[in-house]
């Protein structure tokens, strides 16, 4: 109460300082997200993250303003939610959003959006909210306690940022606020890193989840993922989709895909097995593969210098550069056994599956489409992992 009533002060006399700079947007949200995913989960609520493909990595804001901008927000929506619900963090770059020459501009707006389905907020309230010591009504402060400052202070930092703020919301159905800020400071080429994932088939291997949405019925968006068919779609990308290893086996040995493309396998630690390399080397070769784990225990020794703690979180511009690092590496190792040739221990079950296909005989079996196909790529429900956000170093020993 006392830091809300010294802030509210502070911003109403001018004296409230920002600090513009150069900032990690990913780390930034990370913390907030974790915190605020702590702090739900008495109540059984999953803070679920949706980023647009082409959010960069940096922005030029103050990280701690932003911060206590979307704590609060997140944490009304963490206060009003039902049990057993979801709370829904969504950045999308709008406006200046067109792929120009490969790369998207640094001169349009970025969109933060938190959306829960508690209460909601009657609509001859949308502006008294937002006056200090304003509650919605009395039974919000005799419920849920609180000074009314928190929405006052937070629409009073957005401005300072240079940006607004607005609600949106049906009674009883959800509520949304809305911050948009200038994107200043960052941009993604999205041609450099298409390019380099060129000749590249990701394949995600991660157990489905089915999740219970009985708690609203206000029709809510999907579950997210960086490597969402939207992702694939603006990269160019190829993706494939599996629910086990078998089943990759499977698919790779009827896929038609040419024997020049490299296979990147990004699995959930729980379903690696210790024969995966022995397998995939006996379908592609050795070094036209490179196996990525992902998951929060750290569990699989062979893989923890390429290992996520989580993917739910990561802005897919960062998870697709850090693929592409490994992806490089291993294609180094394809390099030094011929250079320019595939490696002699291409002869397994893909290559034998590319002979049969009469339309992928010997005319261009080692280029590819400058159209690359999504392949089977499914907005399936995945599973929600624990916040942790950009490849992180295994705990120390």
């Amino acid at each position: 109460v006392v830091d809300d009533v010294l802030d509210y002060a502070k911003l109403e006399s001018g004296s409230f300082l920002v600090d513009i700079k150069p900032t990690k947007l990913q780390d930034t949200l990370n913390s907030v997200v974790h915190s605020i995913s702590q702090k739900v989960k008495e109540k059984n609520i999953r803070l679920r993250t949706h980023f647009s493909p082409a959010l960069p990595e940096i922005l030029e804001t103050d990280s701690r303003r932003l911060q206590q901008v979307l704590f609060n927000l997140l944490g009304n929506s963490g206060k009003f939610s039902k049990n057993n619900s979801v709370i829904d963090l969504s950045v999308d770059v709008v406006e200046s959003t067109k792929r120009e020459v490969g790369a998207c501009s640094s001169h349009g707006v970025i969109r933060f959006s938190v959306k829960d389905y508690g209460k909601g907020i009657e609509s001859k309230d949308f502006e008294t909210i937002f006056q200090p010591f304003s509650q919605a009504s009395k039974e919000t402060q005799n419920v849920y306690g609180g000074t009314g400052l928190g929405l006052s202070i937070t629409s009073k930092l957005v401005n300072r940022l240079g940006g607004s703020i607005s609600v949106d919301s049906e009674y009883g159905k959800y509520a949304e606020f809305t911050v948009e800020l200038p994107m200043i400071g960052g941009s993604v080429d999205v041609k450099e890193i298409s390019g380099r994932l060129d000749k590249t088939v990701i394949v995600v291997v991660e157990s489905e989840q089915n999740y219970d949405y009985s708690f609203t019925s206000y029709p809510i968006r999907g579950e997210s993922h960086p490597l969402s068919t939207e992702v694939a779609d603006v990269y160019g990308l190829r993706i494939m989709r599996c629910n086990s290893l078998e089943e990759v086996y499977s698919k790779l040995s009827n896929a038609d895909v040419p024997q020049k493309d490299h296979i990147a396998l990004l699995v959930h630690e729980n379903l690696y097995d210790e024969s995966l390399d022995e397998k995939m080397n006996k379908l592609v070769g050795e070094p036209n593969f490179t196996v990525i784990t992902h998951g929060p225990n750290y569990s699989v020794e062979k893989t923890k210098s390429r290992h996520f703690k989580s993917l739910s979180v990561m802005f897919p511009v960062a998870l697709l550069d850090s693929i592409a690092k490994h992806v490089s590496k291993q294609r180094e190792k394809r390099h030094e056994t011929e250079p320019g040739c595939v490696s002699p221990s291409f002869t397994g079950g893909l290559f034998a599956a590319l002979q049969k296909n009469p339309d992928n005989g010997s005319k261009n079996t080692t280029s590819t489409s400058k159209n690359p196909k999504v392949m089977n790529i499914e907005d399936k429900n995945l599973q929600s992992l624990q916040h942790g956000g950009a490849p992180m170093k295994p705990p120390a020993k």
